[in-house]
């Protein structure tokens, strides 16, 4: 395992990264109004979601259930629907919200999900 300080500066780096990332995005789309191709919506998400699920609690447990039930198959299974859920339900819940609000009133909230602390993500 890592050391906690190592987590918390790894989870701070890739806040800060996201961070400026969507800030730095949001401007760029705004500017030029183009839609990105399938494919680099798949990509950008892959890398956001395994960026962000690194070292989480979910991870975490999912290691220790393999380590304790020495089932990884299965496990994989269980924590793939799992996440499958989890991503279906934040989908819907995007598409919900993003038919009710303008998307030039989306650009500031997902920047203010990264600025916490990163003590208060622990």
């Amino acid at each position: 395992m890592l050391p906690a300080a190592w987590v918390v500066w790894i989870t701070a780096g890739v806040f800060l990264f996201f961070g400026i990332k969507l800030l730095v995005t949001n401007e760029e789309t705004s500017k030029t109004e183009s839609t990105p191709s399938k494919h680099r919506v798949a990509i950008t998400t892959f890398f956001m979601v395994t960026a962000a699920e690194w070292g989480d609690a979910s991870q975490i447990g999912t290691a220790a259930l393999v380590a304790h039930l020495h089932a990884p198959v299965q496990v994989v299974i269980g924590a793939t629907l799992g996440l499958w859920a989890g991503s279906a339900l934040a989908v819907g819940v995007g598409r919900v919200i993003g038919t009710r609000i303008p998307p030039t009133g989306c650009g500031a909230q997902p920047e203010s999900c990264f600025a916490r602390s990163p003590s208060s993500l622990c």
